[in-house]
């Protein structure tokens, strides 16, 4: 399998690093769900519509 080089791939995480091949990466930047009120700050806490 080839990855893609310095591209964003959406998707779930979870599922989409299980179709990759074992040290196959270096570094993986993921974003916390919505919502979950990371921050604590009020901006933070509102979901969108």
């Amino acid at each position: 399998m080839s990855l893609p080089l310095n591209q964003v791939i959406l998707g779930d995480c979870v599922e989409v690093m299980a179709e990759w091949p074992e040290n196959s990466v270096d570094c993986i930047v993921t974003d916390p769900n919505y919502g979950i009120g990371f921050m604590g700050l009020d901006w933070d806490k509102a979901l969108p519509p």
